[in-house]
């Protein structure tokens, strides 16, 4: 029981270090996770503004490029159309999200 509290607490401990360091990139790259509220021109309050020319500067044009093609093959190309739902089960979100990661840690010991 001892054992299996203090891997929960390791764990947790990890959470919140990969949190920080992933909010610390976005604070480094001037990008809000938390938009402010602005008056919108047609009363329209729930929209964000584009942070897409900041969030593509996280990372170099080769790494971006293997981000969009990654996007795109788990996505079926939809990943270029902002407005486009997909039916998704949740096994498959959870498997996407896996690939995900996984292409991450690979992506950025490549880009090291």
């Amino acid at each position: 029981r001892i054992a299996e509290v203090k891997a929960k607490e390791r764990r947790k401990a990890i959470e919140e270090i990969l949190y920080t360091l992933v909010v610390q990139k976005f604070m480094d790259a001037d990008i809000s996770l938390i938009p402010s509220i602005t008056t919108h021109p047609s009363g329209q309050v729930d929209s964000w503004p584009s942070e897409d020319e900041k969030l593509e500067k996280l990372h170099s044009p080769e790494a971006y490029e293997m981000i969009q093609s990654h996007l795109a093959l788990l996505l079926g190309n939809r990943s270029g159309d902002s407005t486009s739902v997909a039916q998704i089960s949740k096994l498959r979100v959870g498997q996407v999200y896996a690939a995900s990661v996984m292409y991450g840690y690979f992506l950025k010991r490549v880009v090291q």
